[in-house]
């Protein structure tokens, strides 16, 4: 029977085979129910359910989701960015064409007994073993079973989400996401810029390797209620508390946990991202850049160790350490405490927010000799005036004042100029007496 779907979006067809296309342009729901149906979607966002039996559905235009049901089905997704499940009842042979757009298979409501094998890097009949013999093209994301699957990414960016079971994700090449989910996975990034989610919203004991590229391990969706302890430098297991005993290889960016984490970088370059919590980060040798969260109040301690580091803290109340080399020191928001350590460093203010007159951040080691102090991002012009301790004259033009305790120099500016002494910001500085060669600006 052919089916013409009405101005509604709901359409259902018979227990025969029946030949049902879509007609909203906004987007259609078609449950073909039982028979060997043809369901063909129009521009929209359609929902084309094949049911029971031999069904051919096609999305055409839109976000589609294509549901095959039992049987040995044919979905082609057409343009957009497409979900179709090939299994949501008994497990069939199914021909699987993504089409153009970012589309997705999921095999997470199949009918399988056991895991899938998928090789998205194959062009032919492949077989799955949990989910039958299946041809899956132009598809770039996988979603697996509640079983132990093993899935091989493309040679471009894939998404490979492992769900529940002990997984096996290779990313291939591309820069790749891959989500481990819970169980012992093995989750290898391949080549390429890949991120790896070793445990998305559960704990297991996983090896993560992130193969060739500047890849990342992400701990910011781990189910867990204590926060990581990871050292990069380490190539065997290691009990991360929070995430489980995990193997992590060729990493070289991270992101913490929502917890109170502990990170330690490797003597390469690295970078590292705090997330919710009151964490420590130290980026031991190389050309590290390490970050607080920007939103969360937890103050952070950001330690770059040996190399020329970039540091930046959050909303918190942070400690930045620079350590040996020449590093950027930026405290943000909050009450910060900012240590250059040996090198020529620079220390970043952008604004009033970033160190307020009622708490001011302090730089603790300034070194006259080859520190400076940055406030470009204010873009100062030319017509500005360094006072020393003298009182803003409110002429106008921006005015730098320092003044000092016989210990701490405060570092204030009148950005605006209104000499109305309601400065706009001020910094505490240990170190030597500060001169206007101490400043850098936008000219």
């Amino acid at each position: 029977m052919t089916i013409n779907a009405k101005a509604t979006t709901f359409t259902f067809g018979t227990s025969g085979n029946d030949i049902i296309n879509a007609q909203y342009l906004l987007g259609d729901l078609i449950d073909g129910l039982a028979g060997d149906d043809t369901i063909t979607g129009l521009d929209g966002n359609d929902t084309l359910i094949g049911g029971t039996g031999k069904d051919a559905l096609y999305g055409l235009g839109g976000n589609d989701l294509l549901d095959g049901g039992s049987g040995n089905d044919r979905l082609l997704g057409g343009a957009g960015d497409d979900l179709l499940r090939p299994d949501s009842g008994l497990i069939g042979n199914d021909y699987i064409d993504g089409g153009d757009g970012i589309d997705t298979v999921d095999y997470g409501l199949s009918g399988a007994t056991r895991g899938v094998r998928v090789d998205l890097r194959i062009t032919t009949v492949q077989d799955t073993r949990g989910a039958g013999k299946d041809t899956i093209i132009n598809v770039e994301n996988i979603t697996g079973t509640k079983f132990n699957d093993t899935i091989i990414g493309s040679n471009v960016a894939d998404l490979l989400s492992g769900g529940d079971g002990s997984d096996s994700l290779n990313g291939g090449d591309g820069h790749d996401v891959i989500e481990g989910g819970s169980g012992n996975d093995n989750l290898n990034g391949g080549i390429g810029n890949d991120r790896i989610v070793s445990d998305n919203g559960a704990i297991g004991n996983d090896v993560v390797n992130g193969g060739i590229g500047i890849d990342t391990v992400d701990y910011r969706n781990l189910g867990a209620t204590q926060g990581v302890q990871v050292d990069l430098r380490l190539t065997g297991a290691q009990d991360t508390k929070g995430a489980g005993i995990d193997t992590i290889l060729n990493i070289e960016q991270i992101y913490g946990s929502n917890f109170n984490d502990t990170i330690i970088g490797t003597d390469g370059d690295n970078w590292m991202h705090a997330s919710k919590g009151s964490d420590s980060l130290f980026g031991s040798d190389g050309n590290d850049s390490l970050f607080s969260d920007p939103v969360d109040t937890a103050g952070d301690s950001l330690d770059g160790g040996n190399g020329n580091d970039a540091l930046r803290g959050g909303f918190g109340n942070d400690m930045l350490t620079g350590g040996a080399g020449d590093d950027r020191l930026t405290g943000s928001w909050g009450n910060d405490l900012l240590s250059g350590g040996a090198g020529a460093d620079v220390f970043t203010f952008s604004g009033e927010v970033e160190s307020k007159v009622t708490a001011p951040d302090q730089i603790l080691d300034f070194d006259g000799a080859e520190d400076v102090i940055s406030l470009q991002s204010w873009l100062i012009t030319a017509t500005r005036a360094f006072i020393g301790n003298s009182a803003f004259t409110g002429t106008g033009i921006t005015e730098i004042r320092v003044t000092s305790d016989g210990v701490t120099q405060l570092v204030e500016v009148d950005y605006d100029g209104n000499g109305s002494g309601d400065v706009d910001m001020a910094i505490k500085v240990v170190g030597t007496t500060l001169g206007l060669d101490d400043f850098i600006f936008a000219n």
